[in-house]
């Protein structure tokens, strides 16, 4: 056989073993995260609620500080959207 040709079996051998191993490391990662998900809802669903408060908070801060920026703002995310 050519030596080769050989060489490239090997070689294809090698990427698949990798390729086959980095998916299972994907998809370890992945149920791994929905099962922390799944044992934590409580606590992460709070964590989301409090950053959306916190959020808003600074949001209207904003708006009471600085009419003007925020107005600004308000019209450049508009444009944005607009052209999504």
């Amino acid at each position: 056989m050519n030596q080769q040709k050989i060489l490239g079996n090997h070689s294809f051998q090698q990427a698949f073993i990798l390729a086959t191993f980095a998916s299972f490391r994907f998809l370890s990662k992945i149920y791994g995260a929905i099962t922390f998900y799944l044992a934590n809802q409580e606590l992460i669903n709070r964590y989301l609620e409090k950053g959306e408060e916190e959020f808003e908070k600074l949001r209207l801060s904003l708006r009471e500080r600085n009419p003007a920026l925020y107005q600004k703002l308000i019209a450049a995310k508009a444009q944005k959207q607009g052209k999504a």
